[in-house]
Parts: C-alpha cells; structure tokens; sequence
C-alpha cells in the first residue's frame, strides 16, 4: 500500500518493523505533518504497546513533541525490564525538562526497582536541577543498591559542578544552610558537605 494511503494509525504501527534510524526518520516526519494534539494522544496509547519498537518509538515522539504533560506517562516506562525502553525514557525526559519533568523524577527515586531508581538517578544528573539534592542525598546514605547510589552521586557532583563554583563544598554548604532546621530533614542539621562530597567520590570511584 503507497504510504501517502496509510492512516497515521497505520504509519505509527508500521514502525514495528522499521530499524531504529528508519523510526526516528519517520516520527519526525509525522511530528511534521500531523497536529501535535493528535500524534500525542496516539503516542500515548503506544507507551503500552507489546513491542519495544513501538513503545520506543512512542517515547522519542513524545520527547520531539516537548510537552510536560507526558512527564508522568514516560516516568513509568522507567520501570520496564527492557534497557532500551529506559535509556529511551530517561533520554527523552531529559530533552523535555521543566518542573513537572523534575518531579516526576525526584518520585522515581522511591521506585521499588533498583534499576527505576538508578535511571532516575541519571536523568537527574542530565537535568542538573538544585531541587532534586535533598533526595540525592538521602539516596547515597540509604538505597540498598550500589548502583542506585552510584548514579545519585554523580548526580550530585553533576548538579554541583553546573552552579559555577570552583569551591564545592562551599556551593553545597549554601544549598544545605536552609535545610539544616527544616522540618522534615532532621538528618541534614549535622550534615557536613565534605561528607557528602567524599561519599559521592567513593561511590564512583569503586562502584561499577
């Protein structure tokens, strides 16, 4: 059938048998050709699909499209079994960014699998955003999983690093003063930032 005939249904599901390169070939052009209200909402609908190829296919869509709204419906592809699902969703909420995105990530961190919580983890790395350190930190002192803490602390260092100080300890010094009597983080008031900083060290230097 000549593709100029094919319904956006049928254009989207014959991505299933498409390489990866002919898939993102493709999305854009229907990003293109399309209202962006009614890609999305197929998009959407193949976040569930049975094939990876359509779910990531959804995924990178989504990311092109750019919208907020999606922040949610991506946050759960993170807890797939398959690598590429959730290299694609932490990809894509990385370019799609913004408040919404950040916490849907910052939730993602108290994800029941280890491997939600670490590509959590990376994504916030890739973000850089100042609001996510107080789960970071929680995170190298307490998660169960090396891994987990791993991508938490260089997250941290990351996010750090982005502030534009030479000095580290006194950037994360300053992000901890307001914390140190908050309700809610009585762990924070003694909390020295050569400790975080040297955990975070530890961490990526001897976890693999």
């Amino acid at each position: 059938m000549d593709e100029l005939f094919l319904s956006l249904d049928e254009r989207l599901d014959q991505m299933a048998k498409m390489t990866y390169t002919e898939i993102y070939k493709e999305m854009d052009m229907i990003i293109e050709e399309y209202p962006e209200k009614e890609v999305y909402s197929r998009l959407i609908e193949r976040l569930s699909a049975f094939t990876t190829k359509l779910r990531r296919a959804a995924i990178y869509g989504l990311a092109r499209i750019g919208s907020e709204e999606a922040a949610t419906q991506l946050m759960y592809q993170l807890r797939s079994s398959k690598k590429g699902i959730r290299m694609e969703a932490r990809k894509a909420l990385g370019e799609i960014g913004g408040y919404k995105v950040v916490q849907v990530l910052i939730k993602g961190m108290g994800y029941k699998d280890w491997f939600a919580r670490e590509t959590a983890g990376k994504a916030l790395a890739e973000l850089g955003t100042p609001e996510a350190l107080p789960t970071l930190i929680n995170v190298i002192f307490n998660d169960r999983s090396d891994k987990v803490r791993k991508s938490a602390a260089i997250a941290i260092k990351k996010i750090l690093e982005r502030s534009g100080s030479r000095d580290l300890v006194e950037s994360l010094d300053e992000f901890l003063k307001p914390y140190r009597n908050k309700p809610g983080y009585k762990g924070f008031k003694l909390l020295e930032s050569e400790l975080v900083l040297e955990t975070c060290d530890n961490l990526i230097r001897n976890v693999s």
